[in-house]
């Protein structure tokens, strides 16, 4: 069902070492253009104060699903998935605070890139009028979780909707744009 992003992938940060040399002019370096990276570990995401809600109720896949018995303390620590979220972009503010953007909803949240805790609750992207003011919707798209029963949630039968769901929604409907 959810052929784009795995409900059974546990969302994560890979922590990694890059080094690379530094020369103005790099087109004219003498020296090897790449270098081998290094693993410094992984923050799996989760959510184990409940901060990701959506405004009908629904929850984060875990605690409808779980692929297997492998997942039971994956399931404790509330883990987001490629069901839940689809990161686009992380902007790292300090070894405790990122902003994760969220193709989803789509929306903003933070969470601390070191432990993978989820931070905060989501905040939707605002609909915005050409002049620049916020006109009082907030965008959506068709794999927001806000347009699906928790019926069809806990049945997984809701991996996205028809767009005329969204436009008839009280959102406007953000299409697929490849990137937050």
């Amino acid at each position: 069902i959810y052929a784009e992003n795995s409900a059974d992938y546990p969302l994560n940060i890979n922590h990694m070492r890059v080094q690379k040399p530094f020369t103005y002019r790099h087109g004219e370096s003498t020296f090897d253009k790449y270098t081998d990276a290094t693993n410094l570990g992984v923050a799996i995401l989760r959510d184990p104060n409940g901060f990701i809600k959506w405004e009908n109720g629904a929850d984060i896949q875990v605690t409808y699903k779980i692929p297997d018995s492998t997942w039971d303390d994956w399931k404790d620590e509330r883990v987001v998935t490629g069901r839940d979220l689809d990161p686009e972009g992380l902007a790292v503010i300090n070894h405790e605070c990122a902003v994760i953007g969220d193709e989803h909803m789509p929306a903003v949240l933070m969470v601390n890139p070191t432990t993978g805790e989820i931070l905060s609750s989501f905040v939707r992207t605002p609909d915005i009028n050409p002049d620049g003011t916020f006109n009082g919707n907030f965008l959506s798209t068709r794999r927001d979780k806000v347009h699906c029963s928790i019926e069809a949630l806990e049945a997984d039968e809701c991996p996205d909707v028809d767009s005329t769901v969204v436009d008839n929604s009280g959102y406007r409907r953000h299409d697929k744009s490849g990137g937050y």
